[in-house]
């Protein structure tokens, strides 16, 4: 009998164990729900505009004393402003800063000199007011280019110059 009370309360306990199983798994919160999955980012629509470059002539001038490249007081002034008014432009690729003189002097020295013009215009603007040197070049036109005829002082004063030439990126026409 005592087999027989040891084989039936095994076969009890594994039934009670099954049942508490059972009733466990049935009670058990359901599993949480699956995070939802995030809709794709949308592609971004991409437009093409045609674009065209063009050089175009910046009007400020900066004048300089006979035989002298020094950036005057004046000048320096005349180049923050122009700085203000072009600091926040993205359309601008290039700065060509030009160089020019009067035709007094041998023309060696006058091409030297608008050289040297151009440059110290270049070196104030970079080293001063922070523009990045990748976004300038220079050139000296010595006496080759003048906007007035050369016959008085005051004429040959508007010759002894610095421009700017801006190379600038346009929406072109359709």
């Amino acid at each position: 009998m005592k087999a027989f009370i040891t084989k039936h309360c095994a076969l009890i306990g594994s039934l009670l164990l099954a049942s508490a199983l059972a009733i466990a798994i049935a009670c058990a919160p359901p599993p949480p729900a699956p995070a939802p999955v995030p809709a794709p980012a949308p592609v971004p629509t991409v437009t093409y505009t045609p674009t065209t470059e063009e050089w175009v002539q910046m009007p400020v001038r900066i004048q300089f004393e006979p035989g002298s490249s020094y950036v005057t007081a004046e000048a320096r002034a005349i180049l923050a402003e122009a700085h203000a008014s072009i600091a926040h432009r993205t359309d601008i690729i290039r700065i060509r800063i030009e160089g020019h003189t009067d035709p007094r002097g041998p023309e060696a020295n006058n091409d030297r000199l608008a050289l040297e013009r151009a440059q110290s215009v270049m070196d104030y603007i970079v080293g001063t007011l922070g523009m990045p040197r990748e976004l300038f070049e220079v050139q000296g036109f010595g006496s080759t280019r003048p906007l007035s005829s050369n016959t008085t002082e005051a004429d040959r004063a508007l010759n002894r110059r610095v421009e700017f030439s801006l190379l600038v990126r346009r929406q072109a026409a359709m």
